[in-house]
This record gives C-alpha cells, sequence and structure tokens, in this order.
C-alpha cells in the first residue's frame, strides 16, 4: 500500500487508505458488480485516451462551452468534509488545462451545463451533505461568477438539463431524503417554476435531454444497495412524465450525454460494485443497446459531447475507494 507513489505526494491520504482496508476486511463487500448481462453489439464504438485531469478531485460538475469543458467543485479526499471551490478548464484542442476562478463556495454534486454562452452551477451540497439550493452563472469572457435566484428546493447529487432555454433541476437528495422536485429555471427572467413531480423520488440520478423530452434515469432512494433502472421521461410541453424502457442495470452516480437521438450512459456504482459498461439508449426507438466498455470502470465522472465526440473525465474506480481516477478518455460512437 505504502510503495503507492501518491502516499507521498498526498500523506492525508494515508488515514483513509487504513479505513479503507479495514472496512474491506471487517465488511467483506462484495465487489462483484451484477451487471447487465447484455452482450456488447455493433457499432460498438472505440475509446481513445487524452491527459489526465491535473487536480485530485472527484464528485464534480461539468459541462462544454466554446472549445471548454468545465469542471466545477468536488471532494479532495474520500471525505464529505473535504469539499473545494476549484474550477478549471481543458481547451479542446490544446489538450492542455488551466485553472479559472474558483466558484463563490465550496461545492461538490453539483448540477452544471452551458447556456447562452455561460456556465450555470444549480444546486449541489457544501460541508458534507448540506444542500444548496442557490444558483450560479459564470461568464468566460470576464472570468466572474454572479448568483442568481434560489432554486424553491435545496438538493445535492440532482441531474439538470435543458430544452429550448429552460433549465429542469430533478431529483436529488437533501440529508439522505432523497427529492422528486422538478423545476424549472428561466435565465432570461431569473425565475423558478415548480412543475409535476418526478414519479420516482431519487437522488444520485441522471439526467438528460434529448428529443425535446427531459430523461431522468436511475439513481436510488435509501442507499446504494437499493439502485432502481427506473427510465422516466418529462415532457415540457404537457407537464406529464411517461415510464420509458428500464436500464439495462440498476445503478447509480453514473453519467449520460446525449447525441442527436441516442443517450448513452457511462459506469456508474451499485451496492460496492463499480460498473465499466457503457449503454446507448435510441429515444425513438425505446431500445437500449450495450456498446464498448469504458477502458477506466468508474462512478461520479463527468461526460460532455464535444463535436459528437463523447469527453469521459475523472471519477474514483474503487467504492469509498482513497484513489481516485484522473482518466480523461474519448468514446468516439
Amino acid at each position: 500500500m505504502f510503495k503507492n507513489k501518491l502516499f507521498f505526494k498526498k500523506p492525508q491520504l494515508i488515514p483513509f487508505a487504513l479505513k479503507y482496508y479495514i472496512e474491506n476486511y471487517l465488511k467483506k463487500p462484495s465487489r462483484v458488480l451484477m451487471g447487465s448481462g447484455i452482450s456488447i453489439s455493433e457499432p460498438a464504438g472505440k475509446w481513445l485516451k487524452l491527459s489526465d485531469i491535473p487536480s485530485y478531485r472527484y464528485e464534480f460538475g461539468g459541462t462544454y462551452l466554446n472549445g471548454k469543458i468545465y469542471l466545477i467543485g468536488g471532494l479532495t479526499l474520500p471525505s464529505v468534509y473535504n469539499v473545494t471551490r476549484l474550477c478549471e478548464t481543458y481547451d479542446v484542442e490544446s489538450d492542455k488545462w488551466q485553472r479559472i476562478k474558483n466558484f463563490p463556495r465550496i461545492i461538490h454534486h453539483p448540477g452544471v451545463l452551458a447556456l447562452n454562452k455561460k456556465i450555470y452551477v444549480i444546486g449541489g451540497n457544501g460541508i458534507r451533505i448540506t444542500p444548496y439550493a442557490f444558483s450560479y452563472v459564470y461568464d468566460p469572457l470576464t472570468n466572474e461568477w454572479e448568483q442568481k435566484r434560489n432554486m424553491p428546493t435545496a438538493r445535492g447529487a440532482l441531474g439538470i438539463a435543458e430544452v429550448n432555454g429552460t433549465i429542469y433541476a430533478i431529483g436529488g437528495g437533501a440529508h439522505k431524503i432523497a427529492q422528486n422536485a422538478n423545476e424549472a429555471y428561466s435565465a432570461e427572467n431569473d425565475s423558478w417554476t415548480r412543475l409535476d413531480p418526478m414519479p420516482t423520488r431519487r437522488e444520485h440520478l441522471s439526467v438528460v435531454s434529448a428529443c425535446g423530452l427531459v430523461f431522468a434515469m436511475g439513481g436510488y432512494k435509501k442507499s446504494l444497495s437499493e439502485c432502481t433502472d427506473a427510465n422516466e421521461a418529462y415532457d415540457p410541453k404537457k407537464d406529464l412524465w411517461e415510464k420509458r424502457s428500464p436500464l439495462p442495470l440498476k445503478i447509480s452516480g453514473f453519467t449520460s450525454c446525449a447525441i442527436g437521438d441516442s443517450i448513452f450512459i457511462f459506469g456508474g456504482e451499485q451496492g460496492w460494485s463499480v460498473s465499466g459498461e457503457c449503454f446507448e439508449y435510441k429515444v425513438k426507438e425505446d431500445k437500449w443497446f450495450r456498446r464498448e466498455n469504458i477502458p477506466t470502470p468508474r462512478y461520479a465522472c463527468v461526460s460532455v459531447n464535444v463535436k459528437g465526440q463523447i469527453h469521459l473525465i475523472g471519477g474514483n474506480s474503487i467504492l469509498k475507494g482513497y484513489i481516485f481516477s484522473l482518466a480523461h478518455e474519448i468514446f468516439l460512437p
């Protein structure tokens, strides 16, 4: 264990490593993934590797805007008491990372997306699992953050997505209580509206938009041992939910990304195990297909669509593990 060079760079990890080994010895958790059992089908897609993220953290939020990927906040140690304000960008063309102005507050498990040439950060947690109702917007031209109107329901580990200029904040957790809130933010009016609640309350879900709908996928209600395969679609025009074909496995803490009429999901957590599986959901067919496995299985990572290629960044390869993944890999569908 102590031969790992990381301990010489980060000796503060040693207590967490000891805790991990003791828990592993006493609890003997099963880390065998109860996967989908589905075979990989063609076109399977392929993976490429890029520069690792420069900072040691995970459980951050991320998005893409104008040639750059943005990473916001996260945990710097495997503890919800070690939260950062750090923000970084990755220049796709130069394959280089750069720091930008820190987020105004420490934050982990936030909702992050790009809209109108700006970066929106909604909800998330502060120290430990203190849920935020805050909304902030970052302007890349001025390198400044501005606070906006709070959303009605404070929560972290939520999902957010945008349809026709409106941001939808869905689900999440508040003090270990799963939420079913569905609230819409108008960037034009800086206002929030409560909408039809999500049918299945859950946190650590993934939310993504495609074909004019908002999809709420996976997550859990009480614990990691009770993940769901729920796939529910919200229609903003009708303010109604409908059930869709469930995920191929019960999973939480994964990431999703849309390309055209397809939604891709990557990794995730299930009990004490971590997934390396990748799936494509074809919205118009309401069908799932398994694609090529992730080179670095992980949960709590970020995925973004960059001109039809999906960048998968960061995460953790071992549930409650003390060595985070700094991997930055590209999936070519």
